[in-house]
């Protein structure tokens, strides 16, 4: 019996040293990027920083934050859960990238994205800046988006948005806010668009609705020198003004088309 008991306790001890071997998940609530970084270790203090957005993600916990801490490119990003990139030091601090999208949001309906400070850069040649399949809140703030064949921003599905002081250039389209044809009340897709700027895109400015119903507000923003409308309406989308925007000298078709603006005074 003592052999057997003495075994059992080996045999425990020896699963406690293979548990303690395996790396645990990441739990870290704030990791750190840098130019000058490695994509080793858990990147939990600025001299540990991490290289690459994908990789800090990956030692970050649920509903945590990647802080930048200085300009560069950091490579494309799929963000899969609640987590907020912020890069607030000087300079160009985000991804260039010349094939495919920026970054891809598949968070799912309850998943909050907070994205703040980013410069993206598609080169000409890539396709989106930021696209996002599945979130239920998210955040795009300070950020500046050029240079993408097809949207500089596309938001698609049911969620709730907002795009603050923020602007989308030389685009294909700057923003898309697709909407979703399944909904349970008429705001599953809401946007607030508040100080922000599309300008010199190759078709649209702002396009609303493409794949369902939306409502979509407007506040202290521009579109202007657009090849198409200024804002796109598709569908029967609410489309609201709170005053001191401006849509004008866009090329082509007028500067609202498919629909009406409505205007609710100033916010």
């Amino acid at each position: 019996m003592n052999r057997i008991i003495m075994s059992w306790a080996a045999t425990a001890a020896l699963l406690l040293a293979l548990t303690a071997a395996v790396p645990a998940a990441a739990t870290v609530d704030h990791t750190y990027v840098s130019g000058k970084g490695t994509d080793t270790g858990g990147c939990v203090t600025p001299p540990t920083a991490c290289r690459t957005f994908a990789y800090a993600l990956s030692q970050t916990a649920t509903s945590g934050e990647i802080i930048v801490l200085d300009p560069a490119n950091y490579s494309p990003v799929t963000i899969t859960n609640s987590i907020s990139i912020v890069a607030d030091g000087g300079g160009p601090a985000g991804i260039i990238l010349a094939t495919g999208n920026a970054i891809t949001v598949n968070a799912g309906t309850a998943g909050v994205v907070n994205l703040r400070g980013l410069t993206l850069d598609g080169e000409g040649t890539a396709q989106s800046g930021i696209v996002v399949n599945s979130a239920g809140s998210l955040t795009i703030s300070d950020c500046f988006i050029r240079h993408f064949q097809n949207s500089g921003i596309l938001l698609s599905g049911n969620l709730n948005g907002s795009i603050l002081n923020s602007v989308m250039a030389n685009n294909g389209i700057g923003l898309t806010v697709s909407g979703s044809s399944t909904f349970v009340n008429a705001n599953q897709t809401f946007v607030t668009i508040r100080k922000s700027v599309a300008n010199d895109n190759g078709a649209a400015g702002f396009s609303l609705g493409t794949a369902g119903f939306v409502t979509v507000a407007f506040a202290d923003s521009v579109a202007t020198g657009n090849s198409g409308p200024g804002i796109l309406i598709n569908g029967p989308s609410d489309v609201f003004s709170y005053g001191d925007n401006e849509f004008a000298l866009n090329n082509n078709h007028g500067d609202v088309v498919g629909g009406t603006l409505l205007s609710v005074g100033k916010q």
